[in-house]
């Protein structure tokens, strides 16, 4: 009977819905990040050059480029380089060559070069009090991001010292909000429907405080938000400058 008990306790505890709080929005973030690597991408993905090509010929007189290819090619992404000379009349060309080597190709995406595996929640800075729109309970929550498992090149003093971008990789300003709903007990990315909804609220909620000189609270964060054109802010899809006090700098890295 105990043991019934127990395990009746435990099946309880493991089905309760989960609370709103800076571990369980953490947990709900990391989920989502995991569950859609293309999400916020472009904050861990470098577009410092074209990485399309698997070959990248650059001047010998480009001392920067040549830095920075010799950096990639010290850590394997690229081989070479490979002199090449080429003839235009009474003018000779002569140009490096770097190859993408197969650990280069598994490192870019398109035409940037990842830096790390993703990203996780390094910290909750904030969150609203959770907010029942139509059935559903939603709050917005702000986070610190890191990058997830991290290129060790990027760690390096070099790195930092030739691409600024990477000195931004490491920033603690570095924030991201994102909009959450229960469902089925568990804290996910707010569907469209209901981010529909807290746009009509957040509207009305607003109209309402013009009119009474009063703050929205969690409607004004979302009126704010919604403001700047229908894009759904989780998918990372508007300007960071948009939104006081919010950078559009990579995360730091965790160590």
């Amino acid at each position: 009977m105990v043991g019934l008990v127990i395990l009746g306790a435990g099946l309880a505890f493991l089905l309760a819905p989960e609370r709103a709080s800076n571990e369980s929005f953490g947990k709900a973030i990391d989920r989502l990040l995991l569950a859609d690597p293309n999400l916020l991408r472009e904050q861990y993905c470098l577009q410092n050059m074209n990485y399309r090509e698997d070959t990248v010929l650059i001047s010998t007189a480009d001392r920067r480029t040549q830095s920075w290819m010799a950096l990639l090619t010290e850590a394997g992404l690229y081989s070479g380089p490979e002199t090449i000379t080429t003839q235009h009349g009474f003018f000779t060309q002569t140009r490096l060559r770097f190859s993408k080597t197969e650990a280069g190709r598994k490192a870019t995406h398109n035409n940037a070069l990842c830096i790390a595996d993703g990203l996780e929640v390094a910290e909750v800075l904030h969150f609203t009090p959770p907010q029942q729109v139509g059935q559903t309970e939603v709050s917005l929550v702000t986070v610190r991001l890191a990058l997830r498992n991290p290129m060790p090149w990027t760690k390096t003093a070099q790195a930092r010292q030739l691409e600024r971008t990477l000195e931004n990789a490491h920033s603690e300003s570095a924030r991201n909000e994102f909009i959450l709903m229960r469902q089925d007990g568990k804290w996910v990315q707010a569907n469209q429907s209901t981010l529909a909804q807290a746009r009509t609220q957040a509207r009305e909620q607003e109209q309402k405080s013009e009119r009474t000189q009063e703050g929205a609270g969690f409607f004004a964060n979302l009126a704010a938000l919604f403001g700047f054109g229908p894009s759904n802010p989780i998918l990372g899809v508007w300007s960071f400058e948009m939104i006081p006090g919010v950078s559009s700098r990579f995360p730091e890295s965790v160590t």
